[in-house]
């Protein structure tokens, strides 16, 4: 019995430094891959500040940061802290194919591709290169297969409060993308049924992104034999971001949409300054609204829109406007409470489902139902 108790003893007495004993920078990676995997990444990161606790100059430790980043979808902070550290090692493979994953990551295959290419040149045996350049050339083959985009969507409008006859609206847009996607041309047909008439509107236009930060557009539309809809329409704007993302804050823009809509008597001017504040998969737009006909005062108002997620691939958006608003040339103040559902079918389709309450001063109430799909191709 003593001979039993002392082995006992002397076990714990060797096990138990083992268990005391704190995990490394090693185990403490491992463990963060484990909690990003389970998509737990504020874990994972509170794992690797341990780590860089323990050694502060670890490359490894301060990689794997960089890539949870990635994982998250915080692509340009990922981006940033990754550049701050290229300083010093630009030839770093391991650097370079963190860069190279991340474009990869935001789908900009092409350029993932040519880098990836670039580091097996100098390194032919690298594995993760070399997957990661197969995986950005299937990329680059599916970008290929999704180079179109056809919307079709219909609305239907009913009133209150003013006898008006039905609204019933139809689009049909089609786009092809360039460069990655970074360029799209669209061109659009609509036709409305109003007033007891119908218009029918053609528009050709186009959007591109200068840089991550940075994107505009531009078109031009025209109304044929125009009786209520605006016998042309010019817009452009674009956004430009403000400052680089940061893990749990929001990211500001600063957006601008200007357009011009000739009629037969007036050409009205709409510029719509305002912002857009992304928070993870959250996005409020507040904006003002300004509507100037030639000659004459301008008359404001405001609008805001929250985006957000619902349940896996649905999304929703809801709105509210006090704001001019321009219907057959005759602008009148009106409030509008707007929202909608998008439902993700799959990667190339796209079903959404909109209504809007339109209270127009003195005049109409128009509650608008509108259906559209969007389909990549």
């Amino acid at each position: 019995m003593k001979k039993v108790a002392l082995a006992l003893f002397v076990l714990c007495f060797w096990a138990h430094p083992a268990l005391a004993e704190p995990p490394t920078a090693d185990q403490l990676i491992a463990q963060s891959n484990k909690q990003a995997d389970a998509k737990q990444y504020d874990l994972a990161l509170q794992s690797l500040k341990e780590a860089a606790a323990i050694e502060p100059d670890n490359m490894d430790v301060k990689l794997q940061v960089i890539r949870v980043h990635a994982w998250q979808g915080h692509y340009d902070q990922a981006r940033s802290e990754l550049n701050a550290l290229m300083k010093s090692n630009p030839d770093n493979a391991d650097m370079r194919t963190l860069a190279a994953t991340i474009d990869y990551y935001q789908g900009h295959y092409a350029s993932a591709a040519a880098q990836f290419s670039k580091i097996l040149v100098t390194y032919p045996n690298f594995a993760e290169a070399a997957d990661g350049l197969k995986l950005a050339q299937d990329g680059e083959k599916t970008n290929e297969g999704f180079v179109w985009q056809f919307d079709v969507g219909y609305e239907h409008s009913s009133f209150a409060r003013q006898s008006q006859t039905p609204w019933n609206d139809e689009f049909a847009q089609l786009t092809h993308f360039f460069d990655g996607g970074a360029t799209a041309l669209h061109g659009r047909l609509e036709h409305f049924s109003e007033f007891e008439t119908g218009n029918t509107y053609a528009e050709l236009g186009v959007d591109h992104q200068f840089e991550p930060y940075l994107n505009g557009f531009f078109y031009a539309g025209h109304t044929f034999d125009a009786t209520f809809r605006p016998a042309w329409r010019v817009g452009t704007g674009g956004a430009v971001r403000l400052d680089t993302p940061q893990e749990d804050q929001p990211t500001p823009w600063f957006t601008l949409d200007i357009k011009e809509d000739e009629y037969k008597n007036v050409s009205i001017a709409t510029i719509d300054p305002g912002a857009r504040i992304e928070w993870g998969q959250w996005i409020l737009s507040p904006n003002l609204v300004i509507v100037e006909p030639w000659s004459s005062t301008p008359l404001f108002g405001w609008n805001t829109r929250l985006d957000g997620p619902l349940y896996n691939k649905l999304r929703f958006y809801a709105g509210y406007t006090d704001a001019p608003e321009t219907e057959n040339a005759i602008i009148v103040y009106t409030t509008s409470i707007y929202g909608g559902l998008s439902y993700a079918i799959d990667d190339a389709h796209t079903a959404t489902l909109d209504y809007t309450r339109d209270d127009r001063q003195h005049s109409w109430i128009r509650h608008a139902v509108d259906i559209a799909l969007s389909s990549k191709f």
